[in-house]
């Protein structure tokens, strides 16, 4: 335990000490949010006033917009909880290139604590610039006169950000085993970062996309937690915003937005969609110790 401790200790002080990793951790939240402000908010803002008004029903553009943002937090919010995890597990390569790890072979540190730190690190990392997203997006509606989220709510999102991380940490852990130089990571890195808005339909809402590119993205993990966060932060607004149109518009509303998920036009339940992504994260997790524990300190 004081060696699980200990690493984890010293992954989480190499990254902020690194004020260059922070930067690019952070960079596809970055482009994320410029998106939105300057191209798709008031398009998607449009669209659901339109929407509303075709249905017979009243909204305000005030009313609309905040929706659209607590929409477009979701969104952010899971890209943090991938982008800070790959930066983290850069380590991990990183010591690999540097001879570091063949060192950690050699000593009395078992493999799985080893693979451990680098996962534990990551996750507690990426929870806390979740975290640290949060209490700014809390400042932000609150400062434009809108509430943000319940207690309950919030405990919801909390635990869904700490299982989004762990499972970015456990796919990144496994992919960063057949990735030996940092220069590698660094290109794998800046691309997944900047296609997580993509494949998790935070660019563009994913009903706009063709359904043969649907029915991709329905099988990655992402999406799915875009879907969880955005059930979790715009329930207040969408039910709002609804009451007294008919439950189908919702209903589509959600399926277009990638609020709810859907596989031969029956939505998945919530507990499903966890459940799969734990067990994602723990496959994941389980295959790279297996595959750390065949290497040896002599492989190259």
């Amino acid at each position: 335990m004081t060696a699980l401790v200990t690493l984890t200790k010293r992954h989480i002080l190499l990254y902020i000490r690194d004020r260059s990793a922070i930067f690019f951790s952070m960079l596809s939240v970055l482009i994320v949010l410029l998106m939105m402000l300057v191209f798709l908010k008031d398009m998607n803002r449009d669209e659901l006033i339109q929407l509303i008004q075709n249905a017979n029903g009243t909204i305000n553009q005030q009313d609309a917009s905040h929706l659209i943002t607590m929409w477009t937090i979701a969104g952010i919010l899971i890209v943090n909880a991938f982008t800070v995890p790959i930066t983290m597990i850069g380590m991990l390569t990183q010591d690999k290139e540097q001879k570091r790890l063949e060192s950690f072979y050699c000593s009395c540190v078992p493999r799985h604590i080893l693979m451990l730190s680098y996962l534990l690190s990551a996750v507690l990392m990426g929870f806390a610039m979740c975290m640290l997203l949060m209490l700014l997006s809390y400042c932000y509606v609150s400062l434009n006169g809108f509430a943000f989220l319940t207690l309950f709510q919030f405990l919801q999102a909390s635990f869904l950000l700490l299982l989004c991380t762990f499972v970015s940490s456990s796919l990144t852990a496994l992919i960063a085993h057949w990735v030996n130089s940092e220069h590698a990571w660094g290109a794998f890195s800046t691309l997944a970062g900047t296609l997580i808005g993509f494949l998790g339909g935070i660019y563009l809402p994913v009903g706009m996309l063709p359904a043969a590119v649907q029915g991709v993205l329905k099988g990655l993990p992402f999406l799915h937690e875009a879907a969880l966060m955005r059930n979790i932060l715009t329930s207040s607004s969408l039910t709002q915003l609804f009451d007294g149109l008919p439950a189908s518009l919702t209903d589509t509303y959600r399926e277009v937005m990638g609020i709810t998920i859907t596989v031969n036009k029956q939505a998945l339940s919530t507990e499903f969609q966890i459940l799969t992504l734990l067990l994602c994260g723990i496959i994941t997790l389980s295959l790279t110790v297996y595959l750390l524990n065949r290497h040896t300190a002599f492989d190259k």
